[in-house]
Formats: C-alpha cells, structure tokens, sequence
C-alpha cells in the first residue's frame, strides 16, 4: 500500500507538482487525480484543503466509508459552520471532543469540498469533467458537484467524518471581476444559478 501526498510545498512524504503560477483550483484537483491515477495503485483518493483540521483517523474512516460500495463520492462536515438539526457549529476548543450523538448521514445536502473523497474507479470517470475555465473555488466547487450529479453518482455527506475549518478570506484569492466571469460561465454551461453573490 502506497501513500501519496501532493500539495504545494515539500515536505516529508509529499509529491510537489509543477503547476504554472496562475493555475486555478480546478488544475489542483484535476492533476493531482491525474498523478495518483498514473503513478500509484490506489484505492482511494482524498482531497482535502489546507485550512481544515482533521482528527487522527479521519481518512482511515473516509476510506472505509468509501469501502462499504453503496456511496460514490462522500465528505465531512464542518463543525465550525455546520447547521444541522439542533446543531449550530461549536467553537475550535471543542473539535478534539465533539461527538454527534448519534452521527448520521444524508445524501446531497451539506456536501462540502474542504474533506472528500472517492474510489479510485470513481475518479477515473469523475476526471474527464473537471472543468478548469474556472477561477474561482465556489463556482468549481459547484461545477464538480453538478457533474457528479449528472453522473448519477450517491454523493453523501457524513458526521462520521468532522472537520474544522480556519476563517479565511476568500477575497484575497478569488477577485471580483473572477467571480463575476465564473459566473456567467456556470450560468452559460449549466443553464441557471442559485442566489449567490461576492462576499
């Protein structure tokens, strides 16, 4: 069993891929599949983003979610903004101890791109529509989903698997005019749009 690490910077046990500078988020997600898909015999593929918090065994967990063969594609849940139920996110002192009681499940709804992950068969099929026109990390994220969506592909959210995210401002990353473009490119390809705006 081999495992691989790809990110931006080296360290132990990571791959580094040469992107050019003005790669957009799609071009991550899309040779980093494309990297594990031609050098390794994986199993799974887990993409997670840097400013989240995993517990220890988060991803032996996601793995065998993804091993049980009735989901296609599944993610975590933020703590840190999750509204769910009775739940109304919890403060980052409390990420190492939180536990739902009891954990559940739920198609669809919730899916978040910060923790998730996928068979290796699943990504084969998955790769070919990632559209990297895209330069923004909403409307990627929103694209990816559709097409696995159009794929008929069980995409499940699970609070088996708790993350916690860092504030970031996604203004410093992704610029206005990038958004508004993005934009029109989704409502071009996909023919609508949900209500969302810059903020």
């Amino acid at each position: 069993m081999q495992n691989v690490l790809i990110g931006r910077s080296k360290a132990g046990g990571m791959e580094v891929l040469d992107l050019d500078k003005y790669s957009g988020y799609g071009d991550y997600i899309k040779d980093g599949i494309e990297y594990l898909l031609e050098n390794t015999d994986c199993e799974y593929i887990v993409i997670t983003n840097p400013w989240i918090m995993l517990k220890d065994n988060s991803i032996d967990q996601m793995a065998q979610r993804l091993n049980t063969g009735d989901v296609d594609i599944i993610s975590g849940v933020d703590l840190r903004k999750l509204v769910w139920g009775t739940y109304n996110g919890i403060p980052a002192e409390q990420f190492d101890t939180f536990n739902f009681n009891p954990p559940t499940e739920i198609a669809n709804k919730h899916f978040d791109f910060n923790f998730w992950g996928m068979t290796r068969q699943h990504a084969q099929v998955l790769i070919s529509r990632i559209d990297t026109d895209y330069k923004t990390i909403f409307f990627q994220q929103a694209d990816i989903w559709g097409n696995a969506f159009n794929i008929q592909y069980n995409l499940i959210s699970s609070q088996f698997l708790p993350f916690y995210s860092f504030d970031i401002d996604f203004k410093t990353v992704d610029a206005k005019d990038e958004f508004e473009e993005d934009k029109q490119h989704f409502i071009d390809k996909w023919g609508f749009i949900t209500e969302t705006k810059y903020e």
